[in-house]
């Protein structure tokens, strides 16, 4: 497929822009056009005659379309070490292989017009880790615990203040000034029914 003068800045952003594969000048992220990617497949596969009757059976390595469930989409891969990517499927991935991530394309499998922005959204979300619902509330749950063992031990130490102003609250000889919103001493004034 010809490259447009998007995918043209797509291919340059993921190449350029992003990471390399350690040890290695390729780029860990690339664009290409699903029709053009191909991949020796080892398969079991079933030769039929023209009526449709099945005639053998056969394990064979094939090469064959790597996306054959896509129809002329453009897609971002990533590069995954053999330890991610190894299928004993897929003759060589136990070397490392591209995958695909994402694809410019609608959920009935219709081509979408590739976008550098979702490019861009696109890669730096695969280059974060990823956090699970179940770790992110584990985190908060921590965070909660750890701020209220802090109030905790402020709030005893406030009540366990053996200062001379706590002691005298504790025996009534404290003796508090009640100011209005403009700082001065609200006087309160004897109760005429106390004798």
């Amino acid at each position: 497929m010809i490259h447009t003068v998007e995918t043209q800045l797509i291919a340059d952003f993921l190449t350029i822009r992003g990471p390399k594969v350690p040890l290695s000048d390729k780029s860990i992220f690339r664009l290409v056009f699903s029709d053009d990617e191909f991949e020796f497949r080892r398969g079991i596969y079933r030769d039929f005659d023209s009526n449709g009757n099945f005639i053998k059976e056969y394990e064979q390595v094939k090469y064959t379309k790597k996306y054959p469930y896509l129809q002329a989409c453009w897609v971002i891969e990533q590069w995954f070490d053999g330890s991610v990517a190894y299928s004993p499927e897929i003759v060589g991935s136990i070397n490392g292989n591209y995958e695909l991530i994402y694809a410019f394309c609608d959920a009935k499998g219709n081509a979408l017009p590739p976008l550098l922005k979702v490019a861009e959204i696109v890669m730096h979300r695969a280059l974060l880790p990823e956090t699970s619902a179940a770790l992110k509330k584990s985190i908060n749950q921590e965070r909660y615990e750890e701020k209220q063992k802090k109030i905790d031990a402020k709030d005893w130490d406030i009540l366990n203040d053996e200062g001379p102003l706590v002691s005298q609250f504790h025996d009534g000889s404290a003796v508090l000034n009640v100011l209005d919103s403009k700082g001065n001493k609200i006087k309160k004034e004897k109760d005429k029914n106390v004798q």
